[in-house]
């Protein structure tokens, strides 16, 4: 049996919440769901987290890229997915310039919300050879 990875949710979102969950939980991962960033960064700091999906939506932008610095300085090797409705280039690249793994933009597609998870747990995998 394969050993499950854990992936950290944080959205104050049902819907995306029921989204992640339903296309992750069984496929050898485990999800917990949080819904504020400072819980994210307890989390990162106490649990062995493999992918952080963020939702942009759940939180002032400037939040999030607070939350993701702080995140990216004491867990590098945990990848950083951040999705959001707001389509705009501007706040696509205020996050990107943070060195987050993807950037979704919602709504989610399951198909590519499995892809991107696959590939962070394949580069994670790839991290944690390199220690």
């Amino acid at each position: 049996m394969a050993e499950l990875r854990n992936i950290l949710i944080v959205t104050r979102d049902e819907d995306f919440r029921r989204t992640c969950t339903q296309h992750l939980v069984g496929h050898d991962c485990a999800a917990k769901v949080l819904q504020k960033s400072n819980e994210a960064i307890l989390s990162v700091l106490e649990d062995e987290i493999d992918v952080l999906i963020f939702d942009a939506d759940s939180e002032e932008l400037t939040s999030v890229t607070t939350t993701v610095k702080i995140i990216e300085k004491c867990r590098p090797r945990i990848p950083i997915v951040v999705a959001s409705s707001d389509h705009s280039i501007v706040s696509g690249s205020k996050i990107l310039k943070e060195g987050i793994f993807y950037y979704l933009i919602k709504p989610l597609e399951a198909a590519e919300l499995g892809e991107v998870v696959e590939r962070a747990l394949v580069k994670r995998a790839y991290l944690q050879k390199g220690r």
